[in-house]
């Protein structure tokens, strides 16, 4: 006979045995608690392979991603001046066609937002 405490209840259960016998129900306990140290280390192993290239994936990604928004930033510092200019010369000619168009007006809050971001943009560097 065999019991067991139940954590929930906290009483004492009666378990049948899996087997006719003591010594079948001892090598069935011995042999789930082979099975369950083999099943803990191929999750460590096995986890830990996959967690360990996740991670080394994972780091990679982030250095490109940094990598690029550095070398972004460094693109906009080297050429905001030109940059800066051809917006404004394109915020000119398009003044210049607009009452063609009758939409004059778009022409001054582009040439405004343009010039006012450039200067911000250059103050910060």
């Amino acid at each position: 006979m065999k019991f067991i405490l139940n954590p929930e209840t906290n009483m004492l259960e009666y378990v049948e045995p899996l087997f006719i016998g003591d010594a079948l129900g001892w090598l069935w306990e011995k042999w789930t608690n082979i099975a369950d140290a083999v099943w803990e280390w191929e999750v460590d192993v096995i986890g830990g392979a996959i967690g360990g290239i996740l991670e080394f994936v994972g780091k990679g990604m982030a250095v490109i991603f940094k990598e690029g928004i550095m070398a972004f930033v460094r693109l906009l510092n080297t050429y905001s001046v030109e940059i800066i200019t051809m917006g404004v010369i394109v915020c000119g000619f398009g003044m210049m066609i607009a009452p063609i168009s009758k939409q004059e007006n778009k022409w001054f809050g582009r040439l405004f937002t343009i010039l006012m971001s450039g200067v911000i943009w250059r103050m910060i560097i």
